[in-house]
């Protein structure tokens, strides 16, 4: 089930190319966008809507220079994650403390999250 899902995410990717509105991308007081606080709770239909309106999937927080990706691999919420992966959110952006994504998910020992990585990143290589 996870090949397929980051089958479609590496699908999704490829084809989606969000403009970005700057209201959807505004943070609150703490640095958050919308879209980082629906990835902080484990919202995958306001993720699609937020990033169908245009919001900015590799957004990087004013606060730590972390993205919605790596809120949702910090908390463990890997369908956030192959969703997010899906439209073009980059693993290898680095937060202000120099940390990826996929660092994080390692430090928190989030397995199913790593499993989705390294099945997109097995799919990317291979495609």
């Amino acid at each position: 089930m996870v090949e397929f899902m980051c089958m479609k995410a590496l699908e999704r990717a490829s084809i989606c190319s969000p403009v970005s509105k700057n209201n959807l991308n505004s943070e609150d007081s703490s640095g958050w966008t919308p879209l980082f606080i629906a990835a902080a709770s484990n919202q995958t239909k306001p993720i699609e809507d937020l990033i169908y309106q245009g919001a900015d999937v590799n957004h990087q927080c004013s606060g730590n220079g972390w993205t919605a990706l790596t809120n949702a691999s910090y908390w463990g919420h890997y369908e956030c994650v192959i969703l997010l992966l899906s439209y073009g959110a980059d693993p290898l952006l680095k937060s202000e403390d120099g940390l990826t994504a996929i660092d994080i998910a390692t430090r928190m020992q989030r397995k199913n999250v790593l499993i989705v990585f390294n099945k997109y990143f097995e799919l990317k290589k291979a495609a």
